[in-house]
């Protein structure tokens, strides 16, 4: 009887089987989610199911089953998703983390510590033990002046474009970075040979001395470059390599920059030889062994003394009198190049309101520097000193030289205006040497033009060294300035120079540069030396002269 009661009640027992599966799964779902009972308007309180509840619930128990799944999986999607983001992210900032520790943020090129490990590594990774490496040191000449007159901002955007050209300019396998300021190192590893690396040092010259546009003003500066070399396998430590090419950077500055010098042993003691020399200047400055002499420029017309250059001298306390080439390219572009300039301008003014008072009707000529000049607090120290020690319009000649440092013209125009409304004029010194003394001389507002000794030297011979005093006097007169000529040290040049029809001069036939006090006595006999000096014979010499003139001189230009 219980397998035919059990067979004839198969489909109950399946419908039941069915229906309590139906109220576990959904006794799950209530015991969980809330929301579906509110959905099928349940209770936990129901105690009793009618037949057309439970068959609500098996039709419905499906879909939500499926509905609960699709969101599951979503949701274990998102997590999943969010989980790689979150790694990803983290995979960013380490990688972000190690950028930033081994590269430059202005420029994104490699800094020290990235520089140090591929010079770790040049011993590992070199094919061949013999292979030479280069490490050069490069400095920017004339970065601070533009830096310091331009602002930060235009600084940094030429540090940027150094940057890039730099790194164009050299190979994939080598390293330019930026240790700090305007200076670079480049590690050139499996260098062939040496001339090799001469060429790539050439390329980086040639970047760095192309025109650059900053702020609608187009300024040059130039690099200098100290390199060592080293064999791959047998290489000194890194600091040892980095400090011997600074030495070499050294050298390169003190050859006249815009060039490389190769490290030598002897450039150690030259560079401790700066530093000793910095802290000497220093001393010398704090304790007044620093004195000006005084030039005389003449009037070739009148012969009568008219200015004086006033050149500085430094009494050492160990090694006597020392002349500006003996100490002045120690402190380029150096902090002590500003505080010398500014002692020596001072001083200068402080004479000549002196001679003022004492009715000697002379200007005074200072030679200032283009990193001087081009200083922040150039105009503003130079109005304090004006008014702290008047002087007559025109009295104060500010002497300035072509230079890299000058690559702002138009900074430099307007310092000489505004000094022109204090009364101070300027004059280019060594004119005719550079190459650029006539975009100068139309670009400024000169007064004066003071020519180089090395065209005087063989005008007694050289007919081409007249004819270019010719030219410069045309253009001077083009240009409404007056021509100092140095370095005249011969009376025949005298009278040449007069009869062309230059005006002014200043040289050893003259005067020697003296101290203020032998100045003063030099004017008082000048008028006697000069009386007697007129009454020479002409000699040889002069006939030569005289032939010269009549062969190539013409009068000069009249101005309307």
């Amino acid at each position: 009887m219980l397998p035919i009661r059990f067979s004839t009640r198969t489909p109950e027992f399946r419908d039941a089987f069915a229906s309590i599966l139906c109220i576990f799964c959904l006794g799950l779902i209530f015991s969980e989610f809330d929301a579906f009972e509110r959905l099928v308007l349940f209770t936990r309180s129901h105690e009793s199911w009618e037949l057309d509840e439970i068959i609500i619930c098996f039709l419905i128990s499906p879909a939500f089953l499926g509905w609960y799944s699709y969101r599951r999986w979503q949701e274990k999607s998102f997590e999943l998703q969010l989980r790689l983001k979150h790694e990803e992210s983290l995979l960013n900032a380490q990688r972000d983390l190690v950028y930033q520790a081994t590269h430059d943020s202005l420029t994104g090129l490699p800094n020290r510590a990235l520089l140090e490990d591929r010079l770790n590594q040049l011993a590992h990774n070199t094919p061949k033990p013999e292979t030479i490496c280069a490490i050069a040191y490069i400095d920017l000449d004339g970065f601070k002046a533009i830096n310091d007159q331009l602002g930060h901002s235009a600084g940094d955007k030429l540090l940027a474009i150094i940057a890039d050209r730099f790194s164009q300019a050299v190979r994939k396998s080598d390293t330019i970075s930026r240790i700090g300021g305007d200076e670079f190192v480049c590690l050139l590893p499996s260098i062939s040979s040496k001339s090799d690396a001469l060429r790539i040092l050439d390329r980086l010259l040639q970047e760095a001395a192309l025109p650059i546009e900053l702020e609608s003003t187009q300024v040059r500066i130039s690099a200098s470059i100290g390199v060592t070399f080293c064999h791959c396998d047998e290489k000194a430590t890194n600091d040892e390599l980095i400090r011997q090419a600074d030495f070499a950077l050294y050298d390169a500055k003190m050859k006249g920059k815009n060039c490389y010098m190769i490290y030598e042993p002897r450039s150690v003691s030259a560079f401790r030889e700066r530093h000793q020399l910095l802290e000497q200047i220093q001393h010398g400055l704090d304790n007044n062994e620093f004195i000006l002499n005084y030039q005389p420029q003449i009037s070739l017309k009148s012969d009568k003394v008219i200015g004086a250059e006033a050149l500085i001298r430094w009494n050492h306390p160990t090694k006597g009198l020392q002349l500006p080439g003996d100490f002045l390219p120690a402190i380029e572009n150096n902090v002590l190049e500003v505080k010398l300039g500014e002692w020596v301008l001072e001083t200068a003014l402080s004479q000549l309101q002196l001679w003022n008072e004492q009715a000697l009707d002379i200007a005074i000529s200072v030679n200032i520097s283009p990193y001087h000049l081009m200083h922040p607090s150039f105009f503003s120290k130079v109005k304090a000193l004006s008014e702290k020690y008047p002087f007559k319009k025109s009295s104060l000649v500010l002497e300035i030289v072509e230079n890299g440092a000058l690559q702002d013209i138009n900074h430099v125009k307007d310092i000489i205006i505004r000094c022109a409304d204090i009364g101070i004029a300027f004059s280019m010194d060594d004119f005719g040497t550079g190459y650029s003394s006539l975009s100068y001389l139309r670009q400024l507002p000169l007064s004066e033009l003071k020519v180089d000794r090395t065209f005087i030297q063989n005008i007694l011979t050289s007919e081409q060294d007249v004819e270019i005093l010719k030219s410069i006097h045309k253009l001077s007169q083009v240009f409404g300035c007056r021509v100092v000529i140095e370095g005249v040290e011969k009376d025949q040049q005298y009278k040449m120079l007069s009869q062309m029809g230059f005006g002014f001069a200043q040289g050893y036939l003259i005067s020697k540069p003296l101290p203020a006090t032998k100045f003063e006595e030099w004017i008082a006999g000048y008028a006697h030396n000069k009386k007697s000096q007129g009454n020479k014979l002409i000699k040889r010499e002069e006939r030569i002269t005289q032939r010269l003139i009549d062969k190539t001189f013409t009068p000069p230009l009249v101005r309307a």
